[in-house]
């Protein structure tokens, strides 16, 4: 097809074409008869009618014709447009030079012969034709050429109806859409949006009535509001009503409450107006109501709230207040600020700074900066002056409420009469200086006694060591042995004085935090043969201890001196208090590493178990054997002093287990 180009007045036919929505419909029998009729009237083979669009001449009805359309640039009736006021006639096309090259004329359908009548609107624009065409050279008589003017006009008249009856169905359709969206609106509102007649009674409800009361529109129709509402409440509503129907318009809203279906109380806020006709007199009413249940009882809450919150503050002994900082004043102070002025708070709610003459004259300005201080939270003490005329310590908190930009809005703060506790404080520090000097004369002590005992000790042990070798080298007597045997008890209490006095001086060092201790990875395993190797072999009993490991071994950080002193205790115990071999449990595993030292003596009584790791504790049935009551407390400290922790697990008659635990650092 050709590509044309429009001057602006056939963009402007072409425009109203366009409004009659005719081109591309399907056939109708209304056009197709005035074709037929057309062809019958002028003795003519081809009648259509057609209407000149963009790029094409488009068939609305074909009479002896079979293409839809035809190219525009080929069209008679592009040309029969040109003058709409009159009919084209083109006796012979072979003849004239606008058509004798078109191939319409010497290819089939061979138009010849063709008039057409321009179709023109009410807007007098020519959009298409009615014409009759032939395949020889013809003319109209003048009857002919009228009657298709007036089948012309008929074409123009149903176009016309077309026009207006579109037009209509928009109309009714946007209609129908208005009305579907206003019913949507109104019925997804939360409130009740009602028409009632002048008497009351309900001619329209949106669905909130049935959220809002529990009952149905259909059967609420034809009711009155008054029917829904509780007695109690039908004379306010009954008031208002009248004023609205003689055209008064009450300022304020009645809220009355309205009985649900199921019997429950719904409070609605009432709004109504009268309606007027086309002659400004009433007809009706309109108006609405808006469930404000949810909201009275959040403010019945909310009130509820304050009075708890009213009851809580009140009864505080600190001072409690809340400030406006936009405003600048005391929003809230409980009643502790005048238990403990002796004063009304009510002259400070005018000057937030009245409080300042009673605070102690060299802390204002600490008081002042931190009143002026909005953004931080802080944490600061004054003096002030209470009602019996003494100077008081207060301690006071204070934080900010934001608003959701961030901006601060209120602070509030409590203020704790610290005096007392200060007191405490001082009388707990002057405790605290006198143990710390009671402390020191007993570290003194223990170290110049431990000393002065120590010294007398080796030289009763260097003597007696003495003795028992002269006697070894004399002949074997009575009274040799005798002497012997009382040596040996002189040796024996000697080095069990020497042991506590070396435990005693341990645990002052422990108290004292002088016990250095230093972690390193080592070895465990091989410590604790190490240890066995140094402290328990070739005994004269010749027991010996049994040593498995469970695990991966991996070196523990550990002090090796520490931990050296503490199996050599736990496995002397074992030894001391068992007559079988003692088992030592080594075992690693992912996140610890443990060692359990188990012998099967005597066992430790249930009820010692709590008390045993305590200084100079010995368990009830250890009596008639010797020992100072401070090995396992040194060993406990040893082991937390490492990190680890020591745990015990024992039953009297079968035997006890010692166990150290170590966490494993990843």
């Amino acid at each position: 097809m050709h590509t044309l180009t429009f001057q602006q007045p056939e963009l402007d036919r072409l425009a109203n074409l366009d409004t009659y929505t005719i081109i591309d419909t399907l056939p109708e029998l209304e056009y197709d008869d005035i074709t037929h009729l057309a062809a019958q009237i002028c003795g003519m083979p081809i009648s259509l009618i057609s209407f000149i669009d963009r790029d094409r001449q488009w068939f609305k009805s074909r009479h002896g014709f079979l293409p839809l359309q035809t190219d525009r640039h080929l069209s008679f009736c592009t040309h029969a447009i040109q003058q709409p006021d009159k009919m084209m006639v083109v006796s012979d096309a072979t003849q004239d030079r606008r058509f004798s090259e078109n191939p319409l004329v010497y290819q089939k359908p061979g138009v010849i012969f063709y008039a057409g009548v321009p179709l023109v609107t009410e807007e007098g624009w020519a959009l298409g034709t009615l014409c009759v065409i032939d395949n020889k050279p013809n003319q109209l008589t003048s009857a002919q050429a009228k009657s298709l003017t007036i089948l012309a006009r008929q074409v123009v008249t149903l176009l016309s109806l077309r026009k207006k009856t579109g037009e209509l169905e928009r109309t009714q359709e946007n209609e129908r859409r208005e009305h579907s969206l206003r019913s949507l609106l109104i019925n997804t509102m939360k409130e009740v949006v009602f028409q009632a007649r002048l008497d009351g009674n309900w001619l329209f409800l949106n669905l909130a009535w049935e959220t809002i009361t529990g009952y149905s529109v259909a059967e609420s129709q034809g009711r009155l509001l008054l029917d829904f509402v509780i007695e109690d409440d039908r004379p306010r509503i009954q008031t208002y009503l009248e004023q609205v129907r003689i055209g008064q318009q009450p300022l304020d809203q009645p809220v009355v409450r309205l009985s649900h279906k199921t019997g429950s109380i719904r409070y609605v806020e009432v709004f109504i107006r009268q309606t007027l006709n086309k002659h400004q007199e009433a007809d009706g009413l309109s108006g609405t109501l808006t469930d404000i249940t949810d909201r009275r009882q959040a403010e019945a809450a909310l009130r509820e709230s304050e009075e708890r919150f009213r009851q809580i503050a009140d009864n505080m002994e600190e001072i409690f207040w809340i400030r406006d900082l936009r405003e600048c004043k005391f929003l809230y102070i409980n009643s502790a600020y005048e238990a403990f002025s002796g004063l009304s708070p009510q002259p400070l709610f005018s000057d937030e700074t009245a409080f300042l003459e009673f605070v102690f004259e060299q802390d204002r300005n600490t008081v002042l900066r931190a009143f002026q201080e909005v953004e931080q939270s802080l944490s600061y003490q004054f003096r002030a002056r209470h009602r019996d005329g003494s100077w008081r310590w207060l301690r006071v908190r204070a934080f900010g409420i934001h608003e959701e930009g961030g901006r601060p809005s209120r602070r509030i703060g409590i203020s704790t009469d610290i005096t007392s506790i200060l007191e405490k404080e001082h009388t707990l520090e002057e405790t605290l200086k006198k143990e710390q000097d009671l402390n020191a004369l007993k570290s003194q002590f223990i170290t110049t006694a431990s000393h002065e005992f120590k010294t007398p000790l080796t030289t009763i042990s260097s003597s007696v060591e003495l003795v028992r070798y002269y006697l070894s080298r004399e002949p074997q007597t009575p009274f040799t042995a005798l002497l012997t045997k009382h040596l040996n008890v002189i040796f024996e209490r000697t080095t069990g004085l020497d042991a506590l006095i070396m435990d005693t001086l341990t645990l002052s060092k422990l108290d004292e935090g002088k016990i250095h201790v230093l972690l390193q990875k080592i070895d465990l395993v091989a410590l604790v043969r190490q240890v066995i190797v140094s402290d328990f072999t070739n005994r004269e009993d010749s027991s010996q201890v049994a040593v498995s490991v469970l695990g991966d071994p991996i070196e523990v950080s550990i002090d090796a001196k520490l931990m050296s002193h503490v199996l050599t205790n736990l496995l002397s115990n074992a030894f001391k208090f068992s007559s079988t071999n003692p088992r030592l449990a080594i075992e690693f595993s992912e996140h610890t590493v443990r060692l359990a030292v188990t012998d099967q003596g005597i066992g430790i009584p249930e009820k010692d178990l709590t008390y045993l790791f305590g200084k100079f504790f010995r368990a009830s049935n250890v009596h008639q054997i010797r020992g100072t009551g401070l090995g396992l407390a040194i060993c406990k400290e040893y082991v937390e002093l490492m990190q680890g922790y020591l745990e015990v697990d024992s039953t009297e008659g079968i035997g006890t287990t010692f166990t150290i635990t170590f966490p494993l650092k990843g």
